[in-house]
């Protein structure tokens, strides 16, 4: 019975994202009337500004506290996120709504990568560690997850990405996250070799 009923529960799932997904591609298709003015300009220096954040933190804290550690998962996931979105993004090659008017134009492979939003991967990557080791002690860390909806806004309005791309990136964010917040040592300093393989030294020996 368990089983079953976890089966309902992954296909009502399945259903659901696939509702979210076509009603992403209508609005793809029909919404052009965008623009990035007012608060939403702040959505492309946002990752970047975040990702210097938990990287001074992390540096400063190590692993001596809670919150370096964090921030070490954070900036984990950040770069490794944003790295595999980069692949992703050349690999599949869609055009972004600033070089065409039809959101079906994929595998160009003249070095568009629309898909998905580097900037909304970067920054869901970074809230998720927050969100999942703070959620029982301070539950108003959910609010954390206004961010990548603010940034997945600014970017479709910025004719930066279309919708479907930001909902790519808060995915592909999510689930850098929470790889990030599962290993014991950042996989930034693992995959840098440096005295003796373990890592890279940044003033402070990190492992966690």
């Amino acid at each position: 019975m368990k089983k079953i009923i976890r089966v309902l529960h992954i296909g009502f799932l399945a259903m659901f994202l696939l509702s979210i997904c076509s009603f992403a591609i209508e609005i793809d298709k029909y919404y052009t009337s965008r623009s990035d003015d007012g608060i939403y300009k702040l959505a492309s220096p946002l990752p970047y500004l975040m990702l210097a954040g938990v990287a001074t933190k992390a540096v400063v804290d190590g692993n001596n506290t809670k919150a370096g550690v964090v921030a070490w998962k954070a900036a984990d996931a950040a770069i490794t996120g944003a790295i595999a979105e980069k692949i992703l993004a050349y690999s599949i090659g869609r055009k972004r709504p600033n070089q065409t008017e039809s959101s079906s134009e994929w595998f160009s492979f003249d070095g568009s990568d629309s898909f998905p939003s580097g900037h909304v991967t970067v920054v869901t990557a970074i809230v998720t560690p927050y969100i999942l080791n703070y959620k029982d002690e301070y539950p108003a860390i959910w609010a954390l997850s206004a961010l990548p909806i603010f940034e997945a806004i600014g970017r479709v309005k910025a004719k930066k990405h279309w919708t479907t791309d930001t909902l790519a990136g808060i995915a592909l964010g999510v689930a850098s996250g929470y790889l990030a917040n599962n290993r014991n040592t950042p996989l930034i300093l693992e995959i840098i070799p440096l005295e003796q393989s373990r890592g890279i030294y940044m003033g402070i020996r990190c492992k966690f």
